[in-house]
């Protein structure tokens, strides 16, 4: 993570916050030789909440009712 002095930062912003979004790169804004924040990429968020995850497994095929026609498909290859 590179580290860029506070004065740096808030005069680079734009760019920085291009770096972080587009590259994925970190930054350690330091004050003197403290670094005192962190300017990171955010945690992508999941497409489907945890509390949906059972009615959508629930709906997909189960394997061991299509276990021959799986077995089958995969001889074939």
């Amino acid at each position: 993570m590179q580290r860029i002095a506070f004065a740096d930062a808030e005069r680079e912003f734009p760019r920085l916050l291009h770096r972080v979004r587009e590259e994925g790169v970190g930054f350690e804004i330091v004050v003197g030789t403290a670094v005192v924040a962190r300017l990171l990429p955010a945690v992508p968020q999941s497409a489907i909440k945890v509390g949906d995850l059972n009615a959508m497994l629930a709906g997909l095929p189960r394997l061991e009712d299509d276990a021959e026609g799986f077995s089958v498909d995969v001889q074939q290859l």
